[in-house]
């Protein structure tokens, strides 16, 4: 015959609470309000290592209250300091006629709550709970044998049990060749054993002897044969450690990468127009007209930002329509340097400008003023930025090389991602299943999943693809030209031409290079420093990323706090 191990040290036992609820007085007051005057438990072992639990607690209220409340613990630590989780499922709360009662079952520290009673009606005398639940992960499994060590009654009751008395039946095909019981009286780890019981044929009943005092409770063990019971996988193991029942919010990461997955693969993916690139020797068209710098920018990574802008006020230099005065570094002189640069607004009609770069121009120069440095913009131009985007997105939608803008659609799925994470994290606190360091990690990685995706979401037009095929031919003609192919295309005036949209596909540094021993003339829109004797391209293509690099900080730089706005 097996020996039972249900030693105090084992941590399996459940502890329950039955308190009163909607009572605002001190615990140590409650006993006053209530007695229960029969605790009795029936416990069915199932093939499959679940216990039902039905539970029932006449209780005789000497005042009027609205009801009780139960706590059931389904988290505690084993002897070996891991915790354990046995998912409880609450499965009805009714009277002693069959009829259901008003609950609410809520999950907090530990513990299922269930809250038994009307708010709107008060109750008084005899009152029978009959509490029916579920319970998964809490047998013992040993060598020799399978053992349920269960807390009927709890220790933490503020009012006295007359008797208290439990059933356990071991259902199955098969009879185990003999039980062991034990059981135990009074305080959490007291070895009394004021109880008595009875064992047969998968059964045992408990009966304790004495009446339990405030504090005290009435503890159970079974053993029986092993064969009988099916002892969980380790994958139900596994599952009950994770715990999604309770823990569900943990899916919400999980079901935000599906579904922006989900919608990028139907609707984000550009259609696929061809499978190479093409070398084009000029910017794509659109009427007749080639597209502006920071349109093909925009385009090809689908945002308006610094370099887009910068490559704007380059190319609006070079239409003629500002000019840049540089400055001196280090001693040597050169068209761009760490100190102020000048800006200054030419008299040439600005009716062949785009809206967009008409806009940039007007924003450069305002209140009426013909000559900025760089400086100046620090700290204002920022508030240009949300119009400027603006009017970028409604170029390439206008052209059909978007449907709706890209930044319109980020928003959108930033707007849908907040919206998912608030109705899960709502119904997650509704519920009662509530852990806030579970909560905000989900919560944090949902949100980081559904702004990664709302970046890739923007999708182009057929179009829009083709051009963008386009564009990258044009950026691969830049990146592999060299001064023997541009000497027998006789085209030495490219390099000012095509510089700004240089900028924005940063083929600065290889296009200058091409053009190395071609150009040893300045631009037209730099006016030097005196004392300039030198100038080649390579120091040029070092200026223009100087200029980039100051013109995009002043542009986009905001007093602490206001923000920028920047793409």
């Amino acid at each position: 015959m097996f020996r039972l191990k249900c030693l105090s040290g084992v941590n399996r036992a459940i502890s329950c609470g039955l308190v009163l609820f909607l009572a605002a007085v001190a615990p140590s007051a409650c006993a006053q309000y209530f007695t229960i005057e029969r605790f009795h438990v029936d416990i069915e072992v199932h093939e499959n290592s679940d216990i039902s639990v039905t539970e029932t607690i006449e209780v005789d209220f000497s005042q009027l209250r609205h009801g009780i409340y139960r706590d059931i613990p389904y988290k505690y630590k084993d002897d070996f300091g891991d915790v354990m989780t046995s998912p409880t499922k609450v499965l009805s709360v009714r009277n002693e006629r069959g009829e259901g009662r008003p609950y609410k079952v809520s999950q907090w520290n530990g513990f299922v709550n269930i809250r038994i009673g009307d708010p709107d009606k008060y109750v008084r005398g005899r009152q029978v709970y009959v509490i029916s639940y579920r319970v998964s992960n809490i047998l013992m499994f040993f060598e020799d044998h399978d053992e349920l060590y269960w807390n009927v009654t709890g220790n933490e009751w503020k009012a006295p049990i007359r008797h208290a008395e439990a059933a356990i039946k071991i259902l199955g095909n098969k009879t185990s060749s003999g039980l062991t019981a034990s059981c135990y009286t009074g305080r959490m780890g007291s070895r009394e054993k004021n109880c008595e019981w009875q064992e047969s044929m998968n059964r045992a009943t408990f009966v304790c002897r004495r009446e339990l005092n405030s504090g005290e409770g009435f503890t159970v063990a079974l053993g029986w044969d092993k064969g009988i019971v099916t002892p969980p996988t380790a994958w139900q193991k596994f599952l009950w450690k994770l715990n999604i029942r309770d823990n569900w919010i943990v899916i919400l990461p999980l079901f935000m990468l599906v579904f922006m997955f989900y919608k990028w693969f139907k609707v984000g993916r550009d259609p696929k127009v061809r499978d190479a690139v093409t070398v084009k020797y000029e910017p794509p068209k659109f009427d007749g007209k080639y597209l502006s710098a920071a349109e093909v920018g925009a385009l090809v990574d689908e945002k308006l930002d610094q370099r887009d802008i910068t490559a704007t006020v380059i190319g609006l230099a070079e239409k003629g329509y500002l000019t840049i005065e540089g400055g001196m570094v280090e001693g040597m002189i050169s068209l761009f340097d760490k100190t102020d640069h000048k800006l200054t607004k030419t008299d040439k009609d600005t009716g062949e400008l785009n809206p967009f770069e008409r806009q940039v121009l007007g924003d450069l120069f305002k209140y009426g003023r013909d000559t900025i440095l760089i400086s100046d913009l620090k700290n204002k131009f920022y508030r240009n930025l949300p119009n400027l985007k603006k009017l970028i997105s409604r170029a390439l939608v206008e052209k059909k090389y978007f449907k709706t803008g890209p930044d319109e659609v980020r928003g959108k799925y930033i707007l849908l991602t907040i919206v998912i994470t608030a109705v899960f994290g709502v119904l997650y606190y509704l519920t009662g299943f509530w852990s806030p360091a579970l909560a905000v990690v989900c919560f944090v990685l949902s949100v980081l999943i559904g702004g990664l995706f709302s970046n890739i979401m923007p999708a182009k037009t057929r179009s829009g693809a083709m051009t963008h095929m386009e564009i990258l031919g044009f950026q691969e003609f830049m990146n592999r030209a060299d001064k023997d192919k541009i000497e027998r295309m006789g085209k030495q005036d490219f390099f000012y031409k095509y510089l700004p949209y240089a900028i924005p596909l940063d083929v600065v540094d290889h296009w200058s290079e091409a053009f190395r021993d071609i150009f040893v003339e300045p631009p037209r829109w730099f006016i030097a420093p005196p004392g300039m004797t030198h100038f080649n391209t390579r120091n040029f293509s070092q200026s223009v990323s100087s200029i980039t690099t100051s013109l995009g900080s002043a542009m986009y730089s905001s007093p602490r706090g206001s923000g920028s706005g920047g793409g």
